[in-house]
């Protein structure tokens, strides 16, 4: 089921290309937009677990359990925002070497938050 599924989603993405006869910058383009919106979502997550992982860490008081707990959420919480951010800039690398800063327009709002202009 899980491998239909997977083709499913596969197949779904490229036949568009396909059928409107788009090029493969476009194909990039939507891949690449659809990317940001869901590493946007994955990294609003991560800082509400470090987050979350924090108040628990400080709330817990003297018991062990909830010491325990909140270092845990809040050690996973580090290493999803670190995968996160890494994703991100790994994809932003692969943009730059394959792609000049005008053929796609997929991860404009990381260039807003990182322009120094």
């Amino acid at each position: 089921m899980k491998k239909n599924i997977l083709n499913i989603v596969a197949l779904s993405s490229v036949i568009p290309t396909i059928a409107f006869a788009a090029d493969f910058k476009s194909f990039v383009n939507t891949t690449l937009t659809s990317f940001s919106s869901v590493i946007s979502a994955l990294i609003a997550i991560a800082v509400f677990l470090l987050i979350f992982g924090i108040f628990r860490y400080i709330t817990a008081g003297d018991n062990p359990e909830r010491i325990a707990e909140g270092g845990k959420l809040l050690f996973w919480g580090l290493i999803a925002v670190f995968v996160m951010f890494s994703f991100w800039g790994l994809t932003r690398i692969i943009l730059n070497t394959f792609f000049s800063a005008g053929d796609l327009t997929g991860f404009q709002l990381e260039n807003r938050l990182f322009n120094t202009n």
